[in-house]
Parts: C-alpha cells; structure tokens; sequence
C-alpha cells in the first residue's frame, strides 16, 4: 500500500476526518503495472467495502466507476428511473449525492456508510478565491461541502468523500481550513523511479536503443511523474532515437517549464569545486561545512542556508552548483520574478507549487 494511502486509512480509521484532500501527483501511475491513483484508491478497503461507489466532476457529471450495479443501487435510492438523466451542474448534483451519503446499513452493533465519494477537478467547483466575487451557485456549493465536513450524522458515520485536486493552492481555502485533511501522493522518489525505468527497459527493449544507464535515468528524472518517464521511452520509439542522457535532459526541460512555467530551473552541473579557480577560502567553507559532512552522514554539522554576497558575475551561481554536485544533491534554481504576480493569492500559489517541486528533488 502507498504510503499516503496508508495515512489516510488510518486517520479515515481512528475518526479523525472523514473528508480528505490528495493533492500534487493525483494524475499519475503508483506502480509498474500502471495502476493510476484513482483506481489505487479505489481499491482500499474503505472504498472497496461500499455498496455504492461514486465518482463526479462538473464535466462527466456523476458516475460509477466499479459498474452498473452500483448505479443500479443508486437509482433505487434516489427513486429514479434508469433511463433519466443524471445532473452535472453542482449546485443539483451535490444536492443528489447527498441523500447517497447519509444512506446507511447495518454492520454487527455499528451502523457504516453505504457509500464513499471520489470528486475529482475539486478545484474547479470550490475554486480558490475572495467569497464577495463568488456567484449564488458558488457560495452554495461552497456552503455544501463545508456543511459535509461538520455535519454530525455524516461525522458520526464516517461516510469517506475524497477531493482530488494537483494543485491545492488551487482550493478555495475556506475548505482548507475546515475539518479536512489534506494528504499529498508525492512524486516517485529515486528508488522508485529506478524500478520503474528498469521494467521500461524490459518492455522498450527491442525498439528502443537504451544508451543511458537505468541509475543515470532514474537521477535525471527528478521531478517527473512515472507517465512523463514512460513518455520520454515512447518519444525514442517513434523517432529511432537511442535513449541516451541528453535525451532525457532535453525532454525533462521541456515538461519542467511547461508544468512550472519557468519558475523554477533544474540545474545539472557537470563540474565540481575542483574546476573552480581562485576563492580557496570559500571551496574550503563549502567542504568543511556541507559536502564532507553531508557524506559522512553528519547532518547537524551542516548550516540550514549559506548566503553568498558579491556583485554579479563573481561566480555565485557556479559555486553553488558545484558545491551541490561534489555534495551529491539536486540542485534548483528558484526564479522569484516568475513568482511574484499581481493577482491576490498567485504569488502564493506560484511559491507551493514550486516548493513541492522542489521537495521532490531530494537528495
């Protein structure tokens, strides 16, 4: 299991909340058997053991992704024939979800919820925003889903309703601040990235000339979701391009610009301290204070933050960079003027979306 899964089970479990945010890399696979985040969920037993399903998004409106008996199941609730239409406008869908989640039965001594909720694009019916620019539809929507987190019989049943959202900040933040907890599916860290490039190695095999090394790609992947991975693969396929480093340099540039528009750059220095001329006393701060630290495991040795003054074109930027590459740490340049921006609340979101890019990025 997951380990964000795993949270969220164990809050949902010991009653903590019964309405949960997953946030950041909810579009992406969990496995190497291509098993997505929402069919993953899905699967857990706190969704698995309903008798009732649902899945809605203002586009496709309401749906029942595990088949026609649950919709079969819903209708009887909502005593609708099944040839009628169901509503995708918010204001009439949440109104109809409702009666599905204070539906009930009885288990042993303990009444359960019937049914679990998934509502994915969450952000584009609570966008974030100032509450005296939202329309009527808006506030009642708003007002809804914030009566679901303090409801006493939804609370006392524990119905599991589940917001899909990439970007939080995204949200409107009342909902934030409601009784709800937030949960982020972070990136594929380094160990899982490289099993997964290592089945794409098996499967690409005989169409795909695979020039780099599994650790070397598992490295330059830092910050991609597995299907951007997979993409880089089908790219080589389709043009008879080998797989080499620069391959996937080159195509993880372009998804990192496109996905953080030049926020942040990934940076993938090629020399160390030892290349550097001149500023002896500065390499020797660096060695002394973060790199031979950092490899002998000695972390609280190791400064929070270094602050390196000087007029441009000293070489700042290309210490930093070579200290990080001798240090063995992914380096980032963090773009503030591409941050900032005049819309209350964008200079906010732009930051978090770059933070948790970052965060991914360890070591």
């Amino acid at each position: 299991m997951q380990s964000w899964l795993l949270e969220m089970a164990t809050k949902w479990q010991a009653s903590i909340a019964h309405v949960f945010i997953l946030y950041q890399n909810v579009r992406d696979v969990v496995d190497c058997q291509n098993t997505t985040v929402e069919n993953h969920l899905l699967s857990a037993h706190f969704f698995g053991g309903r008798d009732i399903i649902i899945k809605y998004d203002r586009s496709a409106g309401i749906r029942f992704p595990l088949g026609p008996t649950h919709e079969a199941e819903a209708r009887k609730l909502w005593e609708l024939d099944e040839d009628m239409p169901l509503p995708r406008d918010p204001a009439t869908a949440l109104s109809l979800l409702e009666k599905l989640l204070r539906a009930s039965k009885q288990q042993g001594e303990a009444r359960v919820p019937r049914c679990a909720l998934l509502i994915d694009y969450a952000e584009t019916i609570w966008p974030a925003g100032d509450l005296s620019s939202m329309s009527p539809e808006d506030r009642t929507a708003l007002t809804t889903i914030l009566r679901w987190t303090r409801d006493p019989e939804l609370v006392a049943l524990g119905t599991p309703i589940v917001l899909l959202v990439e970007h939080i900040e995204d949200l409107h933040e009342a909902i934030r601040a409601a009784q709800v907890e937030a949960i982020r599916v972070p990136l594929p860290s380094y160990e899982e990235r490289l099993e997964y490039i290592d089945q794409l190695n098996r499967q690409y095999a005989e169409t795909v000339v695979i020039e780099a090394a599994p650790e070397e790609v598992a490295r330059l992947t830092a910050t991609l979701r597995r299907i951007n991975i997979e993409d880089i693969y089908l790219r080589c396929e389709v043009s008879g391009q080998p797989l080499t480093a620069q391959a996937v340099k080159e195509r993880k540039n372009e998804i990192v610009a496109q996905e953080y528009a030049e926020i942040i750059e990934i940076n993938d220095p090629e020399h160390g301290l030892d290349n550097v001329g001149g500023m002896d006393h500065v390499k020797e701060f660096f060695r002394r204070n973060v790199i031979e630290p950092i490899k002998r495991g000695n972390y609280r040795r190791v400064p929070m933050g270094v602050l390196l003054c000087g007029p441009s074109g000293t070489g700042k930027t290309l210490l930093a960079q070579c200290a990080a590459k001798d240090a063995g740490l992914n380096s980032v340049n963090l773009n503030l003027a591409k941050i900032s921006d005049k819309w209350v609340g964008s200079s906010e979101r732009n930051l978090e979306k770059a933070l948790n890019c970052i965060r991914s990025l360890a070591p």
